[in-house]
């Protein structure tokens, strides 16, 4: 229940399909990495306006250690997801505050990737989101017309993942302990 299992889903079609585990990961991980690299190299070309830099960033990136080792290492299948959309969620609120803010959908595709991925990505992408937009609330009183793409991204990400998040609050809300009841 507290691990989100959409992109798990997969590799479990695959291994449906008669592929052996290994292949069936290892085929995911190309996934993975064919995604990353796809929309860091969208996120970051659209960010800075140039192919070169969206060709550099998308390096840098793919290639972090941290990533690899999330990925080749420690297994961390939530969070090497999860890395898919942060490119992305930068591009988002770049948008939403700097540039085109019609293009708020960008933070509700990334933040409900996210989601469906890792919930302490999540939490921490929240976080840095939040304190962004503290950060820029002097600009954002100056410029109000841009709350409206703050919070439609904000609903909107609500409203998409609701299938997902009722039953995680509500479990959550049932007291999780362990008993030793010998």
């Amino acid at each position: 229940v507290f691990y989100p299992e959409l992109f798990i889903m997969i590799p479990a079609l695959l291994r449906l399909g008669n592929m052996s585990l290994m292949n069936s990961y290892r085929i995911f991980e190309l996934i993975i990495n064919a995604a990353t690299i796809l929309i860091a190299y969208i996120s970051f070309k659209n960010i800075f306006k140039s192919r070169k830099i969206g060709v550099v960033g998308t390096t840098l990136y793919t290639f972090s250690i941290y990533r690899l080792t999330a990925l080749y290492v420690r297994s961390a299948v939530g969070e090497f997801c999860a890395m898919i959309f942060f490119p992305l969620l930068v591009w988002g609120i770049y948008e939403m505050f700097f540039g085109d803010e019609k293009k708020w959908w960008l933070s509700t595709v990334a933040m409900t990737g996210i989601l469906q991925s890792h919930l302490i990505s999540t939490e921490l992408s929240a976080i840095v989101c939040t304190c962004f937009g503290i950060i820029h609330l002097p600009m954002l009183l100056k410029n109000k017309i841009r709350f409206i793409p703050i919070v439609k991204a904000i609903a909107f990400f609500i409203l998409l993942n609701l299938w997902w998040l009722i039953p995680f609050l509500d479990f959550s809300n049932t007291g999780i302990g362990i008993s030793d009841l010998r």
